[in-house]
C-alpha cells in the first residue's frame, strides 16, 4: 500500500457516519510502521486518529470514533529532500510503501523513482539514506548522575576546613548547626510536595505537549492545479508554494481537501 493513497481519503465510522478525511500521517520512530493519521472533520477541525482505531481501508477508511491527544512517532517525510550519508542529493521522498511488503521509501529524482528500505533511512532534521547498510542506532543522551557522597562532601567541606583556634572551631560548628536547622523545614516541605498526589503546582503533562497536525506535510509543497472556491475565486494558483496563509484560506473556503489532493503528485 502507498501512504500517498491514504491522503484525502474519507474516514467513516462502522455505522456509516462521515468523520472527516485524512490530511497526513505519522510513522513510528524507526520508520517501519504507521503510527497515526492526522485528519480534518466536517467543520475543518483537525484531529489525530490513532492507527489502532482503523478497522479497514479501501475506497474509504473505516475507523472507530477515537481521538488521540497528540500524534506519536515522527511526521511522514513525504516531500522532503533526501541525502546519502556522504551528502549526495538523492532526490525527494515521493512515497512510503508498507503493508504487504517490507516498508520502503520511494525517492524521486529527475523523474526516476528509486526504492530504499526503511531500515536504512533516518528522518530527523533531514532525511538521510545510509547506502552502506543499516542506519546507525540513535544516540542516547547521557544523564549525569551526582553521587550522594559528593553532595555530602560539599556540605561538610566547611566543617573539615582547618581553623586557627578553638573559638573559631566552635563558631564554625555553630554556623553549620544553624544552617542545618534552617534547611530542615525546607527538606520536610519538599518531601511533602513530592509525595502529595494532588500538588497544586502540578500541571497535567498534556498541557505542555505541542505538536503540528497533518498540514505540516503540505507546507512548502507546490500546487499542481489551481484551486477555486464555490464562487470561482482563487484559493491557490498552480505552481504556488503552500504557505500557512494558503492553508488558512483553504480552510475558510472549505477547499482544504481539494488543496491536499492537488499536491499529491507534485514530485513526479
Amino acid at each position: 500500500m502507498q501512504l500517498s493513497s491514504l491522503i484525502g481519503k474519507k474516514i467513516i465510522s462502522p455505522a456509516g457516519e462521515e468523520l472527516g478525511y485524512v490530511t497526513g500521517a505519522y510513522l513510528s520512530r524507526d520508520l517501519t510502521s504507521l503510527a497515526a493519521l492526522t485528519a480534518v472533520d466536517g467543520d475543518e477541525e483537525e484531529f489525530v486518529l490513532p492507527i489502532r482505531a482503523v478497522v479497514a481501508s479501501s475506497d474509504a477508511i473505516i475507523a472507530q470514533k477515537s481521538r488521540a491527544a497528540a500524534p506519536v512517532g515522527v511526521p511522514a517525510p513525504i516531500g522532503l529532500r533526501a541525502f546519502s550519508e556522504t551528502g549526495t542529493d538523492l532526490g525527494v521522498v515521493g512515497d512510503w510503501l508498507f503493508g504487504d511488503c517490507e516498508p520502503v521509501f520511494i525517492l524521486v529524482k529527475d523523474g526516476v523513482r528509486t526504492g530504499y528500505a526503511a531500515e536504512t533511512v533516518l528522518s530527523e532534521e533531514n532525511v538521510v539514506v545510509y547506502l552502506s547498510g543499516e542506519r546507525p542506532a540513535p544516540k542516547k543522551r547521557a544523564k549525569k548522575k551526582i553521587a550522594a557522597s559528593e553532595t555530602k562532601n560539599e556540605a561538610t567541606m566547611s566543617a573539615d576546613a582547618p581553623v586557627e583556634n578553638a573559638s573559631e572551631q566552635e563558631s564554625a560548628a555553630q554556623e553549620i548547626r544553624t544552617e542545618a536547622a534552617a534547611a530542615e523545614p525546607l527538606k520536610t516541605a519538599e518531601a511533602e510536595r513530592s509525595t502529595s498526589p494532588l500538588s497544586e503546582s502540578a500541571e497535567p503533562q498534556e498541557q505542555t505537549v505541542k505538536f503540528e497536525l497533518g498540514t505540516r506535510n503540505l507546507l512548502g509543497k507546490r500546487v499542481v492545479r489551481s484551486v477555486y472556491d464555490a464562487q470561482g475565486e482563487i484559493v491557490a494558483l498552480a505552481g504556488d508554494r503552500i504557505t500557512p496563509e494558503v492553508l488558512s484560506r483553504a480552510r475558510r473556503k472549505g477547499r482544504l481537501l481539494a488543496l491536499t489532493v492537488n499536491t499529491l503528485t507534485n514530485v513526479y
